[in-house]
């Protein structure tokens, strides 16, 4: 191949590559990939300790969390991992700064001894998962058995 064809085909790649950078650029300012416009959950407390209740109290307790990101979070879905525990929450969107809760509810009827429920937040973080945990441990009422 001659010298100037080299130089033309050189200069048509660099001039192709260069304009296709230009375009990722212009969408990645605009809110696209790549912005720092990203929202995170920071929890003022990820787990709570009940302590030891009698069986058949209802504790609930609420995780208040705020947007320490730069985007808008949304809870996606919180799960408890048993019907003894529910949990009460709005989606959002919770702009930069603002402040939201997680309610858990969790149902001592039925239960004895130590408890460990985790509940399982889907966001819209990078991160997406988040764990909250409520621990404590359950007494039977006097005279009752373990059965076992």
């Amino acid at each position: 191949m001659k010298p100037l064809h080299q130089f033309l085909i050189f200069g048509l790649i660099l001039l192709g590559t260069t304009m296709h950078h230009e375009g990722v650029a212009q969408i990645m300012g605009s809110g696209g990939w790549g912005t720092n416009e990203s929202p995170a959950i920071e929890f003022e407390q990820k787990e709570f300790d009940f302590g030891e209740v009698p069986q058949g109290d209802t504790i609930r307790q609420k995780y208040i969390f705020r947007n320490a990101g730069t985007g808008e979070l949304t809870i996606k879905h919180v799960k408890t991992g048993c019907e003894c525990t529910t949990a009460n929450w709005e989606a959002g969107p919770y702009k930069m700064g603002a402040s939201g809760v997680i309610e858990v509810v969790f149902s001592t009827k039925d239960k004895s001894g130590p408890q460990k429920k985790e509940i399982i937040i889907e966001t819209n973080t990078d991160k997406r998962i988040d764990i909250i945990r409520l621990t404590g441990s359950v007494r039977l009422p006097e005279g009752a058995s373990t059965g076992e």
